[in-house]
This record gives structure tokens, C-alpha cells and sequence, in this order.
């Protein structure tokens, strides 16, 4: 069973997934037959949404899921997973939220008491609906560089669910503080926003990168993203990140503190009174 519900119109409802609401006969740029499917934003609505409490199956002992290309790809292996195929019911207790559009899963290796991966679905109206309408690909993009024109009504839909969940969580556990952002360079593929509590509590933040890649200018905040691809039609790394090596390999740094190993920042991570 997933762990998401929708708030149904009536009570007949409460089982069924509400589908997203679409414009019809919006042109199409560049075409002479009107878009059956929305184009932007503008013209999406989405049926208010509740979510389960965050309840990690199990931190740092990921399913052992081969998958073709090795690690970096692991992800498809949950976009691509259906009842009765392979995996289906290890995977599916690691699913949080899903949606026609949208998929939230726990990562396998969370790097704060709450840490979530969202993705795009290969299958997504809203990705499918302006690729056609833009003549464009409507494959996954892998990283934020990746990403183009075509893709921004998903990508708002995204950072909508994902605002929407971390008002949830933030309600659940009063006070904890959670930011949204991608990594300049993901590790894996396709893209994912990361959806992570500042705590860093977690035995699966072992190393400097660990650190460095949620607190130095390799984690880029949603908005910044959002914002850019609005603007521009693409977004460029290398304007707002130095370098991957530079990011990674600082010295661990936290509240204006250099720390000297992991096991330091961790006792300082504990006392309560990061404002990291």
C-alpha cells in the first residue's frame, strides 16, 4: 500500500487518486493544432494533498537492487517498478508520496533524520504535454543543466509537492528546518531534488563530502534553479559553483567552526545549538 492520500471531493472519493486538472485548447508554440494538455503553471491545479508521517524503513540498508549502468542508476529501477514485476514490494516501502506526475522516495542512505528524493516520472502528462507541444525530447533530464524549457510546468509541480511536504513534516516535528536544492553534480541519475532536515543527525554521514556537498554552494537551493530556467531557458553551473573539487574538499566548517574530522562536527552537530 502507499503511503499517501489525496483529500477526495466526497466521501465516495477517498480511494481514488484525483487526477491534475487541465486546460483545454491551449495552443501549442510553433503548431497549428491546440495542446489537449496544459502548457504552464498557470493553468495546473492539484487537489489538496495530506501526507503519512516520515518513516523510514530502513536507514542506511537500502535494498540490494542491481540495476544495468551499476549505482548511478538506481533510481530507474523505482520509476520503472509496477505490481507482480521484480523488487516490487521491497521497493514499494520505500515509496513516500506519488502522484501522477511525481514520485517521493526515501533515500537509502539519509544523511539527516529526515531526507527525501523526489523525481520526475518518465511517464508524466505534464513532461509529455510540453515536450509534444515544444517538438522537444520528453526524456528524463539527468542534472539541473539538463533541464529546458519544456520541463518547467514538472518542475513546478515538483517543488509544489515538495513545499507541500516539507510544511507537513515541519508541522509533525515542530521547530525542525528543511531545505530543498539539487546537487551541482548528482551522483545519481535522473534528476532528484533533495528534501532534507538541518540536523544531520544520521549515521550515514560518514564523510567530508557527505557535508560539504549540503552545505557549501554544490547544493543549490530549488528557488535559485527554478528561477534560472524561468529566466534563461537553462541553467549553468558554473555560474554559481566553483568547482565540484572546491565544494567537496573544504575543510569541514559549521557556525564559523573548523572542524577537524567528522567525529568533531558530529559532537557539534549534538549540542543543540547549530544554526548551520
Amino acid at each position: 500500500m502507499r503511503l499517501f492520500f489525496r483529500i477526495a471531493q466526497d466521501e465516495s472519493q477517498k480511494s481514488a487518486i484525483s487526477p491534475i486538472q487541465t486546460a483545454e485548447g491551449e495552443k501549442c508554440p510553433d503548431t497549428s493544432g491546440p495542446c489537449k494538455q496544459l502548457l504552464s503553471s498557470s493553468s495546473v491545479t492539484t487537489q489538496a494533498q495530506t501526507f503519512a508521517p516520515y518513516n523510514h524503513p530502513s536507514p542506511g540498508d537500502p535494498p540490494p537492487i542491481q540495476q544495468k549502468g551499476g549505482f548511478r542508476n538506481v533510481l530507474f529501477k523505482y520509476l520503472s517498478m509496477q505490481p507482480g514485476t521484480e523488487n516490487f514490494t521491497t521497493l514499494n516501502k520505500y515509496v513516500y508520496f506519488e502522484d501522477s506526475n511525481v514520485l517521493a522516495i526515501y533515500d537509502g542512505f539519509p544523511k539527516s533524520k529526515v531526507h527525501l528524493l523526489l523525481m520526475i516520472k518518465p511517464n508524466s502528462p505534464l513532461l509529455h504535454a510540453n515536450a509534444k507541444c515544444q517538438s522537444s525530447s520528453a526524456s528524463l533530464p539527468n542534472s539541473i543543466e539538463d533541464l529546458r524549457p519544456h520541463h518547467l510546468s514538472v518542475l513546478r509541480h515538483l517543488h509544489k509537492v515538495a513545499q507541500q511536504i516539507k510544511e507537513h513534516l515541519c508541522i509533525l516535528n515542530k521547530g525542525m528546518r528543511i531545505k530543498l536544492g539539487y546537487h551541482a553534480v548528482p551522483s545519481l541519475v535522473p534528476i532528484h531534488l533533495h528534501l532534507l532536515s538541518q540536523d544531520f543527525a544520521s549515521q550515514c554521514l560518514k564523510r567530508k563530502r557527505h557535508w560539504n556537498s549540503f552545505t557549501t554552494e554544490f547544493f543549490l537551493d530549488a528557488h535559485i534553479v527554478l528561477d534560472q530556467l524561468e529566466k534563461h531557458g537553462t541553467f549553468e553551473v558554473k555560474a554559481f559553483v566553483p568547482s565540484e573539487h572546491d565544494c567537496l574538499s573544504r575543510a569541514l566548517r559549521c557556525c564559523g567552526q573548523t572542524f577537524r574530522n567528522m567525529s568533531e562536527l558530529k559532537v557539534h552537530l549534538a549540542d543543540g545549538n547549530c544554526h548551520n
